[in-house]
């Protein structure tokens, strides 16, 4: 998508801030999509903005010439048309062809929730196999598994792997058992979960990793978001098994341990950043501070490793 500018520059700059449009484009069409939604007696417009711009890992790509920020837009056109942005099913098939023309994460993610919740109405009698939402999501299914079906047709596997590159020489491979590898893989997931990885104790990032799932949590609670909400948490389960199968595999055979990103989660990020936006609302007409105690927690991953770098 980005090719055409190099033959007008090579300046890495314009790319990186086509890039920061990109990331900025999905705020965006995530705040428009509540805004139209709901009131802001159910959702405050100030801490979904806060959530929604408080993904850690944004912070770092959102600037770089990375496919996570094509991926960002293509999880906020899942998450408008699934909020009922107008031509709710066009957004719907953009964001599924889109994801899954970025990057397989993506695609399985939003791919999964897009079906859960399809089919949580299709099984609620809310919707039809004929309807209009239905067809334009198998549309943007099909169209986004067409570069999956091509590799698999010439290499006999979904993705293609750079075995030369990510391969470890067997005498530099750290030799892990399953359990130790799902311990590895786990405590990696939690420790490069702020801006700035391995800037917390294990305990302070597992709690601020775990904070806004807990509000996200309880926000699946409230009426309004039962639908979406177990579909974005039904994303987020196959999402993080596949990565975990994956990741395995990718260790058995290359000794690769490089699997271990947060990033590949900002697809779901809309979903948990509203059902926590809708819990800190119910929870601050009892106490007046819980929002900011809210948007102080949402804010440290990021924050903490702005400072460490300020200071170096």
């Amino acid at each position: 998508m980005l090719a055409p500018l190099w033959s007008l520059t090579g300046d890495p700059m314009v790319f990186r801030i086509v890039n920061a449009f990109l990331s900025a484009c999905a705020l965006v069409i995530m705040f428009v999509a509540v805004r139209r939604r709901f009131s802001s007696d159910v959702v405050s417009p100030a801490l979904f903005a806060i959530f929604a711009a408080t993904f850690p890992k944004a912070a770092v790509v959102g600037g770089m010439v990375n496919n996570d920020n094509l991926a960002a837009v293509a999880g906020a056109a899942l998450f408008g048309g699934m909020l009922g942005l107008p031509g709710a099913g066009w957004w719907i098939m953009a964001g599924l062809a889109g994801a899954g023309w970025t990057k397989l994460t993506a695609f399985i993610g939003l791919a999964a929730v897009a079906g859960v919740w399809l089919g949580i109405d299709f099984l609620a009698g809310r919707i039809k196999l004929a309807d209009r939402r239905v067809i334009l999501a198998g549309i943007g299914l099909a169209l986004g598994a067409i570069p999956y079906l091509v590799t698999f047709v010439r290499i006999g596997q979904l993705l293609w792997v750079n075995e030369a590159v990510w391969r470890v020489p067997g005498a530099q491979r750290l030799h892990l058992d399953p359990l130790g590898f799902t311990r590895w893989f786990f405590e990696g997931m939690v420790m490069k979960w702020p801006a700035s990885e391995f800037a917390y104790s294990l305990p302070a990032a597992l709690l601020i990793l775990l904070a806004p799932l807990i509000l996200a949590g309880i926000g699946l609670r409230h009426r309004a978001s039962r639908s979406w909400g177990a579909a974005y948490a039904a994303g987020l389960a196959v999402l993080l098994a596949i990565h975990f199968g994956f990741g395995w595999r990718s260790y058995q055979t290359l000794g690769d341990l490089t699997i271990t990103q947060t990033r590949y989660y900002n697809i779901l990020w809309p979903g948990i950043a509203l059902m926590a936006a809708m819990a800190v609302t119910r929870l601050d007409r009892r106490w007046r501070y819980s929002g900011l105690v809210a948007a102080i927690i949402f804010l440290s991953p990021t924050m903490w490793g702005a400072m460490i770098h300020s200071r170096l």
